[in-house]
C-alpha cells in the first residue's frame, strides 16, 4: 500500500558539503530581520567542475539590533566590501548588496554545528558560505568555453548544448555568449537566441510557443 506525506515542505533543506574553499557566484543579498538582528541573507551558487548537482548556500552578515543597524567598519560585510573594492580599485562605500552579483569569489564554506540553544545533532549539521576569500573576475570576462564545466549554467547534462534548442523560430540560432542572466527568470546562463539570453528552461518554454505559433 503506498501512502503519502500529509504535509509538505516548504522550501528545501539546507545542504551540508565538505569544509573547503571552493568557487562561488552570489545569486541574491538582501537585508532581512534574522533573531532580533539586522543581518544581510546572501545565496550562492557553488562553481564545481564536473559536477551535475547545483549546490546553493546561504551566507549571513549580521549588521546589529535592528534599530541601531548599520555597517561597522570591522564587520563581514564592510571586510566584503572592501574585497570587490580592492578588484575594481574604487571605494569601499560605493559596493551596494546588487554589486556582487556583477562577480565571481573564492570563498570558504564552513559547517554549522550549533544554534542558540546550543550543539546540533550531527544529522541537523549544515552548511554556509563562511567569507569571501577572493574575487576570482568579473561574470562578464568569463568565456563560453570556461562554462562547460559550470553546473549552475547547464542543467543536469555534463553535454550542456545538446540540451537547449539549437535554434528558436523568429529568435535565431543558438549562440555562446559570456556569462549573463536569463531575460525571463535571472538564471545565470552563457547561451542567447537572437540576443535575448536565456536558461534552458525558458529557451525550452520559447521554442515551445514558437512551434505552437
Amino acid at each position: 500500500m503506498t501512502t503519502t506525506c500529509p504535509f509538505s515542505w516548504t522550501e528545501d533543506l539546507p545542504p551540508r558539503i565538505k569544509e573547503n574553499e571552493y568557487d562561488a557566484v552570489v545569486l541574491s543579498m538582501k537585508k532581512v530581520n534574522r533573531f532580533g538582528l539586522t543581518t544581510v541573507e546572501s545565496q550562492w551558487r557553488l562553481l564545481i567542475p564536473d559536477s551535475r548537482e547545483k549546490i546553493q548556500l546561504s551566507g549571513y552578515c549580521n549588521l546589529g539590533p535592528t534599530k541601531q543597524a548599520k555597517i561597522h567598519p570591522q564587520s563581514k560585510l564592510a571586510s566584503w566590501q572592501r574585497a570587490v573594492a580592492a578588484f575594481t580599485r574604487g571605494n569601499p562605500k560605493h559596493v551596494t548588496l546588487k554589486s556582487f552579483r556583477e562577480y565571481w569569489f573564492r570563498v570558504r564554506v564552513r559547517t554549522v554545528t550549533r544554534n542558540a540553544q546550543g550543539p546540533l545533532h550531527d544529522r541537523d549539521q549544515y552548511s554556509v558560505v563562511d567569507d569571501i576569500l577572493s574575487v576570482g573576475g568579473k561574470l562578464s570576462d568569463l568565456s563560453a568555453d570556461g562554462l562547460l564545466t559550470l553546473p549552475m549554467t547547464q542543467g543536469e547534462s555534463s553535454t550542456p548544448t545538446l540540451s537547449y534548442p539549437s535554434c528558436i523560430p523568429g529568435l535565431g540560432p543558438l549562440r555562446k555568449d559570456a556569462l549573463t542572466r536569463c531575460e525571463r527568470c535571472d538564471e545565470l546562463t552563457a547561451f542567447s537566441y537572437g540576443g535575448h539570453a536565456r536558461c534552458l528552461l525558458h529557451a525550452r518554454e520559447r521554442a515551445d510557443e514558437e512551434g505552437q505559433g
